[in-house]
């Protein structure tokens, strides 16, 4: 284990067994530059506690192809899918665990990003597309049925004949791949970058434009066909073309199982992205549910899992349980009740079906996390999202769960 590893492993485990007390104390964890410090010593039997804690739990040995998929990155592409609701939508746990999974085993691209959609305090900041169209939109939780949504979970129409729009991102990309309706008109780059190298696709839904060279930000333009098409956009993909790892991910604020349910063409559209691994991270909006039940919740894992398969049968699934969290009542916040429960329908589905788990639950501290965490700066202020750093140390710990042997 790496000397990083073991700083982690050490912070999670003062918060799991409440050894984090406030800065006027002794031993602490502060923030600083969204970075996690901490002065203390731990003896080895506790470090032990958490490392055989940190697992991903796998009885039927599914994830053995998804380790050895990793160690062929350097010869070929291993994309991974994650679904999720605004603890995705964040940025900052999944976009820390995309870039350590590309710093270990090679990246292919950015991955998937969606226009305009997740305008908020949320929004990744690494990449942005702006368009001059006024564009009608439709998400996931939205009560209009006139759009049919996009693996993102977002939908893009315009009522304007001409199309553009100008995505940029921090990092290289040689090609888009564009998400859409099956009758919008394709789009094409500027000349000065328009390849002449074809990259055709099998389906009208996922159109590539290749790209003469690596840019980090390009301009693509089409026109519409008035009473012929649907200028109708879900996502977009950026992409070098190398091996590696692509990481793709799928969030909407708010959002549930039964969300997802309802709208069956944003699993879908997942068949496009070609996931070698589908992680699953929900739990937490359907905890706070006034009607939720154990049965409830058991039939809308059943309903997803039978959606994810038939739209990607190639696909390892992994699920991850949501940590304790809280709601404010009469001017206090009291445990959600609810999440260990989910938590344990969870696992319970998972071990029934064979499917691989990582107990974030349990791992995190289980029963009495939430207040923890708190104290420690590692959890907001609803008791709900976690703080930057308390994402990043969420991703060490998942990137590590999933790299062991």
């Amino acid at each position: 284990m790496n000397r990083i590893g073991k700083i982690l492993i050490i912070i999670v485990l003062f918060i799991a067994t409440g050894f984090v007390t406030s800065p006027s104390g002794g031993d602490h964890i502060t923030q600083k530059s969204d970075s996690v410090y901490i002065y203390s010593k731990l003896n080895r039997t506790e470090l032990n506690r958490l490392d055989s804690v940190n697992r991903i739990y796998d009885p039927c040995g599914v994830m053995d192809c998804v380790r050895r998929g990793l160690s062929h990155s350097a010869e070929a592409r291993f994309v991974i899918a994650h679904i999720g609701d605004s603890h995705i939508v964040s940025g900052f746990w999944s976009d820390h665990f995309r870039k350590l999974m590309q710093s270990a085993f090679g990246s292919a691209g950015r991955g998937l990003i969606v226009p305009f959609g997740n305008s908020s305090i949320y929004e990744d900041q690494d990449y942005s597309v702006t368009s001059p169209q006024k564009w009608i939109t439709a998400k996931l939780m939205s009560d209009t049925d006139d759009l049919s949504l996009g693996v993102g979970g977002y939908a893009f129409e315009t009522c304007q004949s001409e199309i553009v729009f100008k995505v940029s991102c921090d990092e290289y990309f040689d090609r888009v791949r564009i998400f859409c309706h099956t009758e919008a008109p394709r789009l094409e780059a500027e000349d000065s970058l328009r390849s002449e190298i074809c990259c055709p696709d099998e389906r009208l839904d996922c159109v590539t434009v290749a790209l003469r060279k690596s840019v980090k930000s390009v301009e693509l333009r089409g026109n519409t066909i008035v009473g012929f098409q649907r200028p109708i956009y879900y996502a977009m993909s950026l992409e070098n073309g190398d091996a590696g790892v692509l990481y793709h991910a799928v969030g909407v604020i708010g959002v549930a199982m039964e969300h997802y349910n309802q709208k069956h063409s944003v699993i879908a559209g997942t068949k496009n992205l070609n996931a070698n691994l589908t992680i699953v991270s929900l739990g937490t909006n359907e905890s706070f549910g006034r009607n939720f039940t154990r049965d409830y919740f058991y039939n809308q894992i059943s309903t997803l899992v039978s959606s994810l398969r038939e739209a990607n049968p190639q696909t390892v699934i992994m699920f991850t349980t949501p940590m304790e969290n809280g709601r404010k009542i009469g001017g206090r916040y009291v445990v959600n009740k609810n999440v260990r429960l989910a938590s344990d329908v969870l696992k319970m589905y998972a071990d029934e079906l064979g499917y691989a788990v990582w107990d974030w639950y349990e791992i995190s501290g289980g029963q009495g996390s939430m207040k923890r965490w708190y104290s420690a700066g590692l959890m907001s202020r609803d008791r709900v999202h976690l703080t930057s750093a308390g994402y990043r140390l969420q991703a060490e710990l998942l990137f590590s769960a999933l790299t062991q042997n």
